[in-house]
Formats: C-alpha cells, structure tokens, sequence
C-alpha cells in the first residue's frame, strides 16, 4: 500500500512540474501571454488605470498576497507615453492590484 501512494506522489509532483513548465514555455517562446489564465482580465485593468502599450512579460510570485489567483509581471507606457514595469495581482474575487516599479 506504500508503494502506491509514494508512486501517486511522483506522478502529481511531475504534473505540476509539467504545468510549470508550460506556463514558462508559453511567456518566454513568445507564444503570446496574453492566453495565460486570467491574463486578459489582468491587462484590461492595467488599461482602465490609464496605462497603454500593457504587455504580460512574466509570472511574479513574491509581489503579491496569498489570496491573490493571478500574479503577474507587466510592462506598458504611462499616461505621458513613459515606458513602465510593475506588478498585477488578483483575480477571482480579488480586486487587481497594479504596482508600478
């Protein structure tokens, strides 16, 4: 029976590893980011803060809080046309949080 649940471990860890690896497949092959889970929701409120030109450029997990669904790097250009990088995090029934670096 131990047998069987230390196999049932590796093949979740594996999954999860191939889950992550696709993501990081998907943002860096220029595969488009914008398809990545909640990505679209994500820029549409960088966009309604004002900015324009908003480009997903990465996954960012030390920016944001727990309960936060979707965390995500950014870059777009400001309200004066200045190119910016920062933070979105949220979704589900989290508000997005937008941090300018």
């Amino acid at each position: 029976m131990r047998r069987g649940r230390i196999f049932v471990l590796i093949v979740a860890i594996l999954l999860l590893i191939l889950v992550v690896l696709f993501l990081f497949a998907r943002i860096l092959g220029g595969g488009g980011s914008e398809s990545l889970p909640g990505a679209g929701s994500a820029i549409h409120a960088i966009e309604a803060a004002g900015y324009s030109n908003v480009r997903i450029t990465g996954i960012d997990m030390f920016s944001c809080t727990e309960g936060d669904i979707f965390q995500y790097t950014f870059s777009a250009r400001n309200a004066n046309n200045v190119p910016v990088r920062g933070s979105v995090c949220g979704g589900g029934l989290a508000a997005w949080t937008i941090k300018v670096k």
